[in-house]
Protein backbone atom coordinates (compact mmCIF):
# COMPACT_ATOMS: atom_id res chain seq x y z
CA UNK A 1 0.00 0.00 0.00
CA UNK A 2 2.66 2.11 1.46
CA UNK A 3 4.76 1.93 -1.71
CA UNK A 4 2.75 1.24 -5.02
CA UNK A 5 -0.67 1.90 -4.16
CA UNK A 6 -0.57 5.73 -2.35
CA UNK A 7 1.66 6.94 -4.89
CA UNK A 8 0.06 5.91 -7.69
CA UNK A 9 -2.46 8.07 -6.35
CA UNK A 10 0.21 10.76 -6.61
CA UNK A 11 0.40 10.86 -10.28
CA UNK A 12 -1.21 13.37 -12.07
CA UNK A 13 -1.74 12.89 -16.00
CA UNK A 14 -2.39 15.35 -18.47
CA UNK A 15 -5.94 14.24 -18.46
CA UNK A 16 -8.26 17.03 -17.53
CA UNK A 17 -11.67 15.07 -15.75
CA UNK A 18 -14.55 16.32 -17.71
CA UNK A 19 -16.83 17.69 -14.74
CA UNK A 20 -17.04 20.85 -13.14
CA UNK A 21 -13.79 20.34 -11.41
CA UNK A 22 -11.76 20.23 -14.70
CA UNK A 23 -8.95 18.92 -12.25
CA UNK A 24 -6.47 16.65 -13.73
CA UNK A 25 -6.94 12.83 -13.34
CA UNK A 26 -4.16 10.91 -11.60
CA UNK A 27 -2.86 7.03 -12.97
CA UNK A 28 -5.25 5.52 -9.95
CA UNK A 29 -8.26 7.04 -11.21
CA UNK A 30 -7.28 6.45 -15.03
CA UNK A 31 -6.30 2.79 -14.33
CA UNK A 32 -9.75 2.23 -12.76
CA UNK A 33 -11.63 4.09 -15.48
CA UNK A 34 -9.97 1.57 -17.98
CA UNK A 35 -10.61 -1.38 -15.77
CA UNK A 36 -13.65 -0.72 -15.92
CA UNK A 37 -14.36 0.48 -19.44
CA UNK A 38 -12.89 -2.80 -20.61
CA UNK A 39 -14.55 -4.68 -18.66
CA UNK A 40 -18.10 -3.69 -19.34
CA UNK A 41 -17.55 -3.52 -22.65
CA UNK A 42 -14.82 -6.35 -23.95
CA UNK A 43 -18.17 -9.19 -23.59
CA UNK A 44 -20.02 -7.18 -26.11
CA UNK A 45 -16.80 -6.68 -28.62
CA UNK A 46 -15.36 -9.66 -28.15
CA UNK A 47 -16.80 -12.77 -25.55
CA UNK A 48 -14.30 -14.83 -26.13
CA UNK A 49 -11.89 -12.19 -24.48
CA UNK A 50 -11.09 -13.05 -20.41
CA UNK A 51 -12.47 -10.09 -18.55
CA UNK A 52 -10.17 -11.18 -15.71
CA UNK A 53 -6.96 -10.74 -17.37
CA UNK A 54 -8.43 -8.01 -18.41
CA UNK A 55 -8.96 -5.88 -15.35
CA UNK A 56 -5.64 -7.16 -14.35
CA UNK A 57 -4.18 -5.56 -17.13
CA UNK A 58 -5.67 -2.52 -16.82
CA UNK A 59 -5.29 -2.17 -13.32
CA UNK A 60 -1.29 -2.54 -13.63
CA UNK A 61 -0.43 -0.94 -17.49
CA UNK A 62 0.53 2.09 -15.65
CA UNK A 63 2.33 1.10 -12.82
CA UNK A 64 5.61 1.71 -14.12
CA UNK A 65 4.63 5.23 -13.88
CA UNK A 66 5.08 5.42 -10.03
CA UNK A 67 9.55 5.31 -11.20
CA UNK A 68 8.92 6.35 -14.67
CA UNK A 69 6.52 9.18 -14.03
CA UNK A 70 3.83 9.90 -16.32
CA UNK A 71 4.77 10.96 -19.68
CA UNK A 72 2.13 12.73 -21.98
CA UNK A 73 1.94 12.86 -26.14
CA UNK A 74 2.57 16.57 -25.66
CA UNK A 75 5.70 16.26 -23.86
CA UNK A 76 8.71 17.10 -25.11
CA UNK A 77 10.48 15.61 -27.88
CA UNK A 78 13.51 14.79 -25.37
CA UNK A 79 11.27 13.51 -22.78
CA UNK A 80 8.80 11.30 -25.36
CA UNK A 81 12.60 9.99 -26.74
CA UNK A 82 13.45 8.68 -23.23
CA UNK A 83 9.73 7.04 -22.34
CA UNK A 84 10.57 3.59 -23.34
CA UNK A 85 13.89 3.35 -21.39
CA UNK A 86 12.51 4.97 -18.20
CA UNK A 87 9.66 2.57 -18.12
CA UNK A 88 11.88 -0.28 -18.96
CA UNK A 89 14.18 0.40 -16.00
CA UNK A 90 10.62 0.90 -14.06
CA UNK A 91 9.34 -2.46 -14.40
CA UNK A 92 12.91 -3.97 -14.04
CA UNK A 93 12.83 -2.45 -10.53
CA UNK A 94 9.38 -3.37 -9.73
CA UNK A 95 10.09 -7.22 -10.83
CA UNK A 96 13.32 -7.01 -8.39
CA UNK A 97 11.30 -4.92 -5.27
CA UNK A 98 8.36 -6.86 -5.44
CA UNK A 99 9.95 -10.30 -6.41
CA UNK A 100 7.51 -11.31 -3.53
CA UNK A 101 4.57 -10.16 -5.19
CA UNK A 102 4.93 -11.84 -8.97
CA UNK A 103 1.73 -11.26 -10.12
CA UNK A 104 2.53 -7.27 -10.58
CA UNK A 105 5.80 -7.66 -12.60
CA UNK A 106 4.21 -10.46 -14.41
CA UNK A 107 1.22 -8.89 -15.45
CA UNK A 108 2.67 -5.91 -16.32
CA UNK A 109 5.25 -8.55 -18.68
CA UNK A 110 1.79 -10.00 -20.04
CA UNK A 111 0.90 -6.26 -21.24
CA UNK A 112 3.74 -5.15 -22.09
CA UNK A 113 4.29 -8.14 -25.02
CA UNK A 114 0.70 -7.41 -25.97
CA UNK A 115 1.18 -11.05 -27.47
CA UNK A 116 -2.77 -12.26 -26.31
CA UNK A 117 -5.89 -10.45 -27.45
CA UNK A 118 -6.99 -9.04 -23.50
CA UNK A 119 -3.58 -7.14 -23.92
CA UNK A 120 -3.80 -5.78 -27.41
CA UNK A 121 -7.40 -4.69 -25.93
CA UNK A 122 -6.32 -3.08 -23.36
CA UNK A 123 -3.87 -1.38 -25.38
CA UNK A 124 -5.65 -0.13 -27.62
CA UNK A 125 -8.91 0.79 -25.44
CA UNK A 126 -6.52 3.19 -23.42
CA UNK A 127 -5.55 4.90 -26.58
CA UNK A 128 -9.22 5.06 -27.18
CA UNK A 129 -10.36 6.40 -23.51
CA UNK A 130 -8.14 9.43 -23.88
CA UNK A 131 -9.91 10.60 -27.00
CA UNK A 132 -13.09 9.89 -25.65
CA UNK A 133 -12.65 11.47 -22.87
CA UNK A 134 -11.68 14.58 -24.99
CA UNK A 135 -15.12 13.79 -27.01
CA UNK A 136 -17.33 14.03 -23.60
CA UNK A 137 -15.90 17.84 -22.96
CA UNK A 138 -16.05 18.71 -26.67
CA UNK A 139 -11.92 18.83 -26.93
CA UNK A 140 -12.24 21.89 -23.85
CA UNK A 141 -9.37 20.59 -22.70
CA UNK A 142 -7.03 21.39 -26.26
CA UNK A 143 -8.39 24.59 -26.01
CA UNK A 144 -7.23 25.07 -22.43
CA UNK A 145 -3.83 23.56 -23.37
CA UNK A 146 -3.52 25.67 -26.78
CA UNK A 147 -3.48 22.38 -28.78
CA UNK A 148 -4.43 23.04 -32.54
CA UNK A 149 -6.08 20.61 -34.83
CA UNK A 150 -2.75 20.69 -36.24
CA UNK A 151 -0.80 19.69 -33.25
CA UNK A 152 -3.52 17.46 -32.60
CA UNK A 153 -3.21 15.64 -36.02
CA UNK A 154 0.89 15.44 -35.23
CA UNK A 155 0.33 14.67 -31.50
CA UNK A 156 -1.93 11.69 -31.65
CA UNK A 157 -0.93 10.02 -34.96
CA UNK A 158 0.76 7.20 -32.98
CA UNK A 159 -1.89 6.73 -30.48
CA UNK A 160 -4.17 6.42 -33.43
CA UNK A 161 -1.70 3.85 -34.91
CA UNK A 162 -1.62 1.88 -31.28
CA UNK A 163 -5.21 1.99 -31.21
CA UNK A 164 -5.21 -0.44 -34.04
CA UNK A 165 -3.76 -3.71 -32.17
CA UNK A 166 -7.00 -4.63 -31.65
CA UNK A 167 -8.82 -4.28 -34.78
CA UNK A 168 -12.83 -3.00 -33.37
CA UNK A 169 -11.07 -0.77 -31.14
CA UNK A 170 -9.06 0.65 -34.17
CA UNK A 171 -12.68 0.66 -35.95
CA UNK A 172 -14.22 2.85 -33.22
CA UNK A 173 -11.16 5.21 -32.90
CA UNK A 174 -11.34 6.16 -36.61
CA UNK A 175 -14.63 6.61 -36.18
CA UNK A 176 -14.28 8.99 -33.09
CA UNK A 177 -10.94 10.89 -34.75
CA UNK A 178 -13.58 11.84 -38.08
CA UNK A 179 -15.67 13.20 -35.54
CA UNK A 180 -12.57 15.40 -34.43
CA UNK A 181 -11.40 16.37 -37.73
CA UNK A 182 -15.23 17.61 -38.54
CA UNK A 183 -15.16 20.01 -35.66
CA UNK A 184 -12.87 22.71 -35.55
CA UNK A 185 -14.04 23.73 -32.62
CA UNK A 186 -12.76 21.23 -30.37
CA UNK A 187 -9.10 22.66 -31.04
CA UNK A 188 -7.16 25.80 -30.15
CA UNK A 189 -7.50 28.39 -32.62
CA UNK A 190 -5.54 31.11 -32.22
CA UNK A 191 -6.66 34.68 -33.21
Amino acid sequence: MRDIVIPFYGIQRDMNIPDSTRRLETDAEHSWSLAFTACALAPQIDPDLDVGLIAQMAIVHDVPEIYASDVSVWDSPQKLAKKHDEELKARQRIAQDYGHLPWISETIEIYERRDTKEAKFVYALDKLLALLTRKIDNGQAYIDMKISKEKFLEGLAGSRQKAQSHPEIGTYFEELWAVFESHPEFFYQPK
